[in-house]
C-alpha cells in the first residue's frame, strides 16, 4: 500500500467506527491537520510506534496495520533476518492453498509440543 492508499484505509477505518478526525487527533496527541494530511497521503508514512497508536485508537490489530503500511513487525523482521530456513519456508508455503497451510500450522503446533 502506498501512503495515499494507507491514508484512505485509515480514513475508512475511522469513519466506520464513527470517530471524528478531531477525536482521533486528540487521542494521538497530534493536530487535526496531521491526521488530515495522513488520510490524504500528504505526509510520510507514520513510524511503527505511531501506527500502533493509530491501531489502538481505531480498535484494530496493530500488526495488520503495520503490514498494511508496508512494514514488517519487528519480531518477524528479526526472525527473517536471522533464520534463512524460515525465509525458505515462507516462500514455499506461499505456494500452498489454504487447506495445506492449515495442515502446516497444525504440524508446526504438534512439533512445538514435542
Amino acid at each position: 500500500m502506498n501512503k495515499k492508499q494507507f491514508g484512505r484505509h485509515i480514513r475508512g477505518l475511522r469513519k466506520k467506527r464513527g470517530i471524528s478526525l478531531r477525536s482521533l487527533a486528540a487521542f494521538l496527541e497530534v493536530s487535526p491537520a496531521f491526521v488530515s494530511h495522513l488520510e490524504r497521503g500528504l505526509t510520510s508514512m507514520p513510524t511503527p510506534a505511531r501506527i500502533r497508536a493509530i491501531a489502538n485508537a481505531l480498535g484494530v490489530e496493530s500488526e495488520a496495520l503495520l503490514i498494511a503500511s508496508g512494514r514488517v513487525p519487528e519480531d518477524l523482521g528479526r526472525l527473517l533476518r536471522n533464520r534463512t530456513e524460515l525465509r525458505v519456508l515462507l516462500r514455499t508455503a506461499s505456494l500452498l492453498d489454504e487447506a495445506a497451510i492449515a495442515q502446516l500450522i497444525q504440524l508446526a503446533c504438534k512439533l512445538k509440543g514435542m
